[in-house]
């Protein structure tokens, strides 16, 4: 068996990663709330609080896709060992999640709805659930998944660990968003 090609976290990797966060700062900045102003909502503290989640959505969003391009580097283990990673697995559940949801805006945008496929039924899901939310699950079932099938093979590199603490970000901002929303 061929030992696992491990690669450590250099500079260019360090780079990448502050130039997706880099635009994900612009994307907050550019955007704006879909909510309003605090009075129309349930007091200032629920009104920053979804402020800092809607923020923390978009910054989750662009670091993940920068981290996988970090984690397809060369030299870098096999698609296949890489799918067995839990960062990997975060970081692909969270941008391919997304990437639905985009695919979904525009074709209804265009008038090309249509209930019969299964893109527009998860996408009509997620239409009423903050994008955390369901990613947050979403991450949270793939690891259970990994688990139960014996597949979950963590790496003992940083690359790894910071795929990990990007899908515990979500999962946080998921769990986060679904007690306000419960609560409120």
């Amino acid at each position: 068996m061929r030992t696992p090609s491990r690669r450590h976290l250099k500079l260019l990797d360090a780079l990448l990663l502050v130039a997706s966060a880099a635009v994900g700062l612009a994307a907050i900045r550019e955007g704006t709330h879909p909510g309003g102003s605090w009075e129309d909502h349930h007091g200032r503290a629920y009104y920053y609080t979804c402020v800092a989640l809607w923020a923390a959505d978009k910054l989750l969003l662009t670091v993940s896709a920068g981290w996988l391009l970090v984690r397809f580097r060369r030299p870098g283990p096999s698609l296949r060992r890489a799918l067995c990673q839990p960062g990997t697995v975060a970081c692909l559940t969270a941008v391919a999640l997304h990437g639905m949801c985009v695919a979904e805006n525009i074709q209804e945008k265009l008038g090309y709805f249509d209930d019969r496929f299964l893109l527009n039924s998860l996408c009509r899901l997620a239409i009423d659930l903050p994008n955390s939310t369901i990613i947050g699950r979403a991450i949270l079932l793939a690891w259970v998944l990994l688990a139960l099938g014996r597949r979950l093979r963590p790496e003992p590199g940083g690359i790894d660990r910071a795929g990990r603490a990007l899908g515990l970000g979500w999962v946080a901002a998921g769990f986060l968003h679904s007690f306000i929303r419960f609560t409120m």
